[in-house]
Formats: structure tokens, C-alpha cells, sequence
């Protein structure tokens, strides 16, 4: 199985990174079973819902939650968590403009752990100046840095935690963090942006086996936006590593 754990509402009618295809097409040409959509604003919640309930064995709902409607949003999460739509959330607060270890975001964590769900969260400073899901400028201080994912971690140490982009330019802290908790992971979308600014640059190739070299292949889930199978399946990991990543680390964290 195939399940590729970074994709937007948007890609359903177009994969702006695969030919413009519609998200089905992309997904039958590449072998991939499963995507993850991500919301990013209520309404995208909302489109992500009707879409699980259309395409229930294809389509994995993870939700927005509104820090300025809380208790609310917690609300509807919990309702929407127990219906199946959504198994787990995506925090991206570098467009919304609050840190992520603002003790009055704690709920969000509080409310993750006993729902038994994920937190994916962005990981790297990106350029882009604004986002039209939220229509604020990105601020760069509130991109999320490591010493607030460390500080997360340590005040909810059983929290399931994704990096999304292998941490991107904070790889190394990612990865050792992953290293220290037991319910960090790591995942590969968008792995280009950062790669072709290190430098040295690296190859994709040499930077998921370095990470399956630390972590092991158990902690690594495979998220697409531009990376493909292929990328995972020309890597010189073992064929078990390769499925580990692949999908079976996300089917058994998302209980697929």
C-alpha cells in the first residue's frame, strides 16, 4: 500500500506538481492507494469532509483547528474525529500568525492526546509572502522553530508528532528529536525546496537514507508534493524499508 500523507483540497481537481492532473489521475498513474488532505481553513475542513464520505477508501482527513475559536473548533474536531472524517490535524502557523508553544494552544496537544490522533506540523522557513487559504502575510516568527517543538514535546512527551518535510531546513534538530521521542515522526513532501538550497546541496536520495540511516525506516512516512514513489523506490534501502515508508508506518499510525 501507497498512502501519501501530504496533499491539499485544492490538488482534488488539480495536481498543480504532476501534470496538472486531477488528484484520482495522480493517484492511478503513480500506484498511489490513500492521500492525506490537509486542511488549512474551515471551509476546507468542510470540503474535506464531503470528500470522505465520497471517496471513503481513498481519501484520510486531516483537519484544520482555528486558534481564535478554540473551544469550538476542539468541538467540532472531537465530533468529526469520533464520525471517522478526520484522523488527525495540520498546523501551519507561520500563516495565521501565533506560537506554537503558547500555553493557550496547549488544548490543541491536550486534545490530540486523548483523541489518539496526530499533529503534522510544517517544518522550515519558506519564502512565500502570503497564503490565500488564511489571506495573511507569513511571519517569519511564527514559523515554528525547533526549541518550541522541543518545548511541545517535553510538556506532551506521548503526543504523535509528524515533521512534515523532514523538518526541512531544521533537519538535524527533527531528526534528533525523532531520536528522543517515541511518537515523532518524519515525513518526505516538498523535499526539492530545501534540498536545492543546502549547501552543499543534496541529493533526495542521499538525504532519505541518511534519515532512515539514524532513525531507522519505521519512523519515516512517505508525503508527496513533488516527491514521488519513485524517489523512495530508487533509494538503496531494503524492500521492507522501502514499504515501511512507503505506506505501512502511515496505515498503522492513522489506523487505516
Amino acid at each position: 500500500m501507497i498512502i501519501d500523507v501530504h496533499c491539499h483540497p485544492w490538488s482534488f481537481n488539480t495536481v498543480d506538481y504532476y501534470k496538472n492532473l486531477p488528484l484520482f489521475a495522480y493517484m492511478e498513474e503513480l500506484g498511489i492507494d490513500k492521500v492525506v488532505l490537509l486542511g488549512m481553513n474551515n471551509r476546507e475542513n468542510d470540503e474535506i469532509i464531503e470528500y470522505v464520505d465520497q471517496y471513503p477508501d481513498k481519501i484520510i482527513g486531516f483537519a484544520y483547528v482555528d486558534p481564535k475559536n478554540l473551544s469550538k473548533s476542539l468541538k467540532h474536531l472531537e465530533k468529526k474525529v469520533d464520525s471517522g472524517y478526520f484522523k488527525g490535524i495540520k498546523m501551519y502557523p507561520y500563516f495565521e500568525h501565533f506560537q506554537l508553544d503558547d500555553k493557550a494552544i496547549y488544548p490543541i496537544y491536550e486534545s490530540c492526546l486523548s483523541l489518539d490522533i496526530p499533529v503534522l506540523f510544517h517544518t522550515g522557513w519558506v519564502r512565500m509572502n502570503d497564503d490565500l487559504s488564511s489571506g495573511h502575510m507569513g511571519k517569519y516568527t511564527c514559523t515554528g522553530f525547533p526549541t518550541q517543538f522541543g518545548n511541545i514535546l517535553e510538556e506532551f512527551p506521548k503526543l504523535k508528532l509528524i515533521f512534515a518535510h523532514l523538518g526541512g531546513n531544521f533537519y538535524y534538530e527533527c531528526l534528533t528529536l525523532a531520536e528522543r521521542f517515541d511518537n515523532v515522526y518524519l515525513e518526505t513532501a516538498w523535499l526539492h525546496y530545501y534540498a536545492e538550497r543546502f549547501l552543499p546541496k543534496i541529493e533526495i536520495k542521499e538525504w532519505i537514507e541518511h534519515a532512515c540511516g539514524i532513525l531507522g525506516s519505521k519512523k519515516i512516512m512517505y508525503g508527496g508534493e513533488s516527491i514521488f514513489p519513485e524517489d523512495i523506490m530508487k533509494t538503496d534501502l531494503s524492500e521492507e524499508q522501502k514499504a515501511d515508508i512507503l505506506g505501512n508506518n502511515s496505515a498503522k499510525l492513522l489506523k487505516v
